[in-house]
């Protein structure tokens, strides 16, 4: 006797093939913090590039590197108010995550409190590792 499929086996779709272009493919392949994160910052800027940092960060709310990348985004877009409350979240996380501090000084500065820019700046100096660093130091001059 053959031995035959199960009835509607074989009239099922397959299932549809995960576009890479796409942020959010259906098979969750690339839904991860790391791969959310990497994608945004191939992708630079753009409205692509942050809502990939902002799926980063919803997958993992104390991500301190999208939290301060996306948050030097909003503040090159002018958005000084989110730019601050993404880069004090990441100082939280990670005191020493320079471009968290360079940002929210920056944003400070930008709503007109030059008070706390200076003190974000200092914990920059003071707290912070890597290249951005030296910008903290030359904004205390």
């Amino acid at each position: 006797m053959p031995v035959t499929e199960p009835a509607g086996v074989l009239d099922e779709p397959a299932p549809p093939t995960p576009n890479p272009n796409e942020i959010y493919p259906p098979t969750g392949a690339i839904d991860t913090y790391e791969a959310q994160l990497d994608l945004a910052r191939r992708l630079k800027r753009g409205a692509r590039a942050v809502a990939a940092y902002r799926r980063a960060i919803e997958l993992e709310p104390e991500g301190s590197p999208a939290l301060a990348e996306l948050a030097r985004l909003m503040l090159a877009r002018s958005h000084a108010r989110e730019a601050s409350e993404l880069a004090e979240r990441a100082t939280a996380v990670d005191p020493s995550n320079a471009l968290a501090w360079v940002t929210l000084g920056a944003a400070r500065q930008m709503r007109g409190d030059r008070q706390g820019a200076r003190q974000a700046y200092k914990n920059c100096v003071k707290l912070g590792r890597g290249q951005y660093v030296s910008e903290c130091r030359a904004m205390l001059r």
